[in-house]
């Protein structure tokens, strides 16, 4: 039997009467005066939507007595009701996440927990303390990344609210200083549940908790997740660092790889650190060792520009608690060494000069006033970084408020001139005849102070010009000084390997002098021996030779002779020979030039005669005969030409025949010549 709308209305508003009265705890027995009015409108069938609220409560007090079952009942039969509503999620979710405080809970399930919490979340964007529950229940099972991105939604929605609804705002004040709690708690909690090894994703959840900006940590706490920041770095650096220079002698592709792999994921982790977790003068030395390493110089210079212009803005505008960073000459020497490397001189010299002030301030600083070592070009690549112990420096609010006041107090406002001061300073109870008419008075101030702020701007202007142009010359000259540095120590360089040149070649041309001398002296005892062996017949070491062997030799020699003499002869007859063939080709091509004219000589005629308008024929005739003559000569000269060309083919033979057998003679010539030096070495070793 269903209800009719009236009661519907009636039912509706008894429920909502119902749940505000306990919700506000108006009543002094809310768990009777809920389970009469849940009996009550079930006795008359009730079934409106509402009601999933009054069962919601029963489940809540049913929950929290320990009655697991029977609150999972009444919670199931709300949901039955209305599975939308928010109450019933929240209640569903704290029914099965998983707690210490309810380990009998049987119901416990971290799927289900996190359905219902998705689910809250997608039906209720709007709602704060719905947004909580969910980011809660993520945050319990572990989901830290999806409980921050909520409860940070849950609290840009509290921050917007105050601003739109001004009379509630202590409430909403009190709901946004917990949701700040709740965040800085789930950092926490995200950084303690993080594995030890997991370096890099422990950096990234200290980091994130010092970059949230209501992380509540005092100086102590603070100062402990930069040192842990600092150990993790230096160990991932170090151990980066050690492999590649173990890696140096192996030279392949797999290396190679591996190194620009590794490069990459350190590369993104010099990217990652930001401007309020300030690196220590170890961790700078040994990144730029790093880099120097993999020879990435222009990102050395990006990397340290951003860390000075991240730190200065920072630590000016920062107005919480944060970390100083005070080592700027660190990251200017550092940054002067890249711009060497890179050989850009003006930036360099610049980051010098920033390096040795800010040095001399910190000795005129410093008790112990221990003079540095000046940085200049020529040690600049060279120049130490000391890695002293260091530990963070935290800068109070009070200390920042101190800072800033003291920035305000330094403004000194400049006196004024003695000339008008007796003008403005005169008492004011004077008689009206002394005093002048307040327009002239007037008129007077105006003058006066035109004319002082006129010579006041007249003086800046002039200071300004006069330290600009001094500042420009002192510029000026140092870099023209520092530029002769540099060409000068060039031309030592240069004279130096010129005088190691010439040493070289002094050295070279004593060498090749003595092997000269060497050349000169054999020589020399070849010569005599020659001549020994010649007049007394006899080897150098005096014993005479046989006179048959010698009779043999000049027998043959005269037999060579004989031979040379012949083939000179031949020689001569064939080119003469070769001289009568090329005087008869002359010959024909100048007769077959001649023919060549008189054909030429023909033609013409023939051409003059067409152009003429009345033709003879006579001439036309010896034309033709002309021609016929003239083709019969052509093949008289090219029948010469064969006969001729058979010829020099027949004499290119004979000239060819006649070099292998001069060949043959050298060969059999040399071949004695080589056995009459083994006789004479015979001779000789006799």
């Amino acid at each position: 039997m269903s209800c009719s709308p009236l009661q519907q209305q009636q039912q509706r508003k008894l429920v909502i009467e119902t749940y505000n009265k306990i919700k506000n705890e108006s009543v002094e027995n809310p768990l009777e005066l809920l389970q009469s009015r849940i009996d009550l409108l079930q006795s008359e069938r009730c079934n409106v939507a509402e009601l999933s609220l009054l069962y919601c409560l029963q489940s809540v007090h049913l929950f929290e007595g320990g009655f697991y079952d029977e609150a999972y009942k009444w919670a199931m039969h709300a949901y039955a009701l209305d599975s939308e509503r928010k109450e019933v999620l929240q209640m569903l979710i704290k029914i099965h996440i998983p707690g210490a405080q309810h380990q009998q809970n049987p119901y416990q399930h971290d799927e289900k927990a996190r359905e219902y919490a998705l689910k809250l979340e997608e039906l209720c964007p709007e709602h704060i303390k719905s947004l909580c529950v969910a980011a809660e229940c993520y945050s319990s099972l572990g989901l830290y990344n999806d409980a921050l991105r909520v409860f940070k939604q849950a609290f840009f929605k509290s921050t917007s609210s105050n601003k739109q609804y001004k009379s509630h705002e202590y409430e909403r004040s009190a709901d946004v200083e917990e949701i700040k709690l709740a965040i800085t708690k789930t950092y926490i909690d995200r950084y303690t549940n993080c594995p030890n090894d997991a370096h890099e994703s422990i950096i990234q959840y200290l980091v994130e908790l010092i970059e949230w900006k209501y992380h509540s940590l005092d100086v102590s706490k603070l100062q402990m997740c930069i040192e842990e920041i600092w150990e993790r770095i230096e160990y991932i650096l170090g151990k980066h660092f050690d492999t590649i220079t173990d890696e140096n002698l192996d030279v392949s592709n797999d290396r190679m790889q591996r190194i620009e792999t590794q490069w990459n994921s350190i590369h993104k982790l010099l990217c990652f650190i930001p401007c309020s977790v300030p690196l220590s003068v170890k961790l700078l030395s040994l990144i730029y060792d790093i880099v120097y390493q993999h020879e990435r110089f222009e990102f050395g210079v990006e990397f340290f520009s951003r860390l000075i212009s991240e730190y200065q803005t920072y630590h000016d505008n920062c107005l919480t608690v944060f970390a100083r960073f005070d080592n700027y000459h660190v990251l200017y020497l550092l940054r002067a060494k890249f711009y060497k490397l890179l050989a850009q001189t003006e930036e360099m010299m610049e980051d010098i000069d920033q390096v040795n002030t800010r040095n001399m301030l910190n000795e005129k600083a410093s008790e112990n006033g221990v003079a540095m070592v000046a940085v200049s070009v020529d040690n600049l690549l060279a120049f130490p970084v000391r890695c002293d112990q260091e530990t963070p420096i935290i800068e109070t609010m009070q200390q920042i408020k101190k800072r800033r006041a003291s920035r305000i107090s330094n403004i000194n406002i400049s006196p004024m001139p003695k000339q008008y001061r007796d003008l403005h300073l005169t008492p004011k109870t004077q008689s009206a005849s002394k005093q002048p008419s307040s327009a002239a008075a007037a008129a007077v101030r105006d003058i006066v102070h035109r004319s002082s702020s006129l010579d006041t701007e007249l003086k800046d202007a002039e200071e300004t010009t006069v330290m600009k142009d001094i500042r420009g010359k002192c510029q000026r000259l140092q870099n023209e000084n520092c530029l002769l540095q540099t060409r000068l120590v060039d031309l030592k360089n240069d004279m130096f390997r010129e005088t190691q040149r010439n040493v070289q070649c002094k050295k070279e041309l004593d060498s090749l002098q003595q092997q000269i001398k060497q050349f000169k002296a054999e020589l020399a005892d070849r010569e005599s021996r020659s001549t020994v062996t010649e007049t007394t017949g006899t080897t150098p070491n005096g014993e005479a030779g046989t006179s048959e062997m010698e009779e043999q030799y000049l027998e043959h020699l005269v037999l060579l002779k004989r031979d040379i003499t012949k083939r000179d002869v031949l020689i001569c007859e064939l080119k003469m020979e070769n001289e009568k063939y090329c005087a008869t080709i002359g010959a024909q091509q100048r007769e077959i030039n001649i023919l060549k004219d008189c054909k030429k000589q023909n033609v013409a005629p023939k051409d003059e005669a067409r152009c003429d308008v009345k033709p003879a024929e006579p001439v036309v005739g010896k034309a033709s005969a002309a021609s016929s003559s003239a083709m019969g000569t052509v093949c008289q000269s090219f029948l010469q030409l064969v006969k001729f060309m058979i010829g020099l083919l027949a004499l290119v033979v004979l000239v060819f025949v006649v070099n292998e057998m001069i060949q043959n003679d050298d060969d059999e010539i040399t071949e004695g010549v080589s056995q009459n030096n083994v006789y004479d070495e015979s001779n000789i070793e006799l």
